[in-house]
């Protein structure tokens, strides 16, 4: 009995034991499948992992790819949008050269037709006169040099000759001198008083006093050459013309209200346009004013013009005062012509 208790107590020991060695078998099996799906999970996630690197990779990639053309066609398109404004810009340039060149082209022709109808007013005047010749040179002056002004047409000899012929030619009316002159000197770009000096010379030679004073007359109506030689011509012009009344009047309007500044050689001629003319008060007057100037008569001509003129008024001892006063002149030039005697002797 004891021997079977022991045999059936062996059973149950054995197979417990062998009951935990396949737990423990099963069990170290189960934690392998464990580890297993642990590591196959992770494999899993790893290669989940790279497959949503690759992917998101790939997408980068892909829209780099993309982002590369739309920016080259942004570029693009800038760089056309700034080629068409520099087209546009040389075009605007172009344009606006274009309108410039083509204003000047347009004003070319306004000048020469200006240029034409100064010329023509000036030629139809001495055309009046029956100066045809003149007018055909004219014209083909201006044709031949449209382009440029007057000034650059003709020298200053061939506008002085041309404003000569004017002058001679036309009538003998204040009208038509001053309308010539207006006319010659719309011309000019600036007031022609070279030319007209240059004409009044040319009119002196031949004599044509009343064209000067009408030319001098005109220039001072123009507030032009109002200086005591520009009077003096005109002085000069008057005694010529026979117009002594007139230079009377011209010298006490302009000139002889204020002595101390009018030179002694003009002084000296209006003199002798009074002895002259037969005006022997207005001398006397004259001569009476520039000694209370304290004038000094240049030479004993003057003196002796003065004495006459008492003399002819019958002022005796007026004129035996001035031959005293101013002795010293008449001895002076006595021995200075005695002094070139002997010098001539010797």
């Amino acid at each position: 009995m004891l021997l079977n208790i022991g045999s059936h107590g062996s059973v149950p020991t054995k197979t417990s034991i062998g009951n935990k060695s396949r737990n423990k078998e099963v069990e170290a099996a189960r934690k392998k499948f464990e580890l297993g799906d642990v590591i196959n999970m992770l494999n899993d996630i790893g290669s989940h992992d790279d497959v949503a690197t690759k992917t998101l990779t790939g997408n980068m990639l892909r829209n780099k790819e993309v982002e590369a053309p739309r920016k080259r066609t942004q570029l693009g398109d800038k760089t056309n949008m700034l080629v068409d404004k520099g087209s546009h810009d040389d075009v605007a340039t172009k344009t606006f050269t274009g309108n410039m060149l083509r204003n000047k082209g347009a004003e070319a022709p306004r000048k020469r037709s200006r240029l034409r109808d100064k010329t023509n007013m000036l030629v139809d005047i001495v055309n009046s006169q029956g100066n045809v010749a003149r007018k055909t040179f004219i014209g083909n002056k201006s044709r031949n040099k449209e382009a440029e002004g007057p000034r650059k047409i003709f020298s200053l000899t061939d506008r002085t000759h041309f404003l000569v012929d004017i002058l001679l030619r036309l009538k003998d009316s204040k009208e038509a001198v001053y309308g010539a002159l207006d006319s010659f000197a719309a011309c000019e770009e600036k007031f022609p008083l070279t030319v007209l000096k240059r004409a009044l010379y040319q009119l002196e030679q031949k004599q044509q006093w009343h064209r000067i004073i009408q030319v001098i007359k005109w220039i001072l109506s123009k507030g032009q050459a109002m200086t005591m030689e520009t009077y003096e011509q005109l002085l000069c012009a008057l005694d010529k013309d026979c117009r002594a009344e007139e230079a009377h009047a011209f010298w006490d309007k302009r000139i002889g209200s204020n002595l101390c500044s009018v030179p002694w050689q003009m002084c000296v001629s209006m003199i002798c346009i009074y002895q002259r003319n037969n005006m022997p008060e207005n001398l006397i007057k004259l001569f009476s004013d520039l000694e209370m100037q304290n004038w000094k008569p240049p030479d004993k001509a003057v003196i002796k013009k003065v004495a006459d003129t008492y003399e002819i008024l019958g002022l005796q001892d007026e004129q035996e005062k001035v031959l005293k006063k101013y002795e010293s002149l008449f001895t002076a030039s006595s021995k200075t012509g005695s002094k070139k005697k002997k010098g001539k002797r010797s």
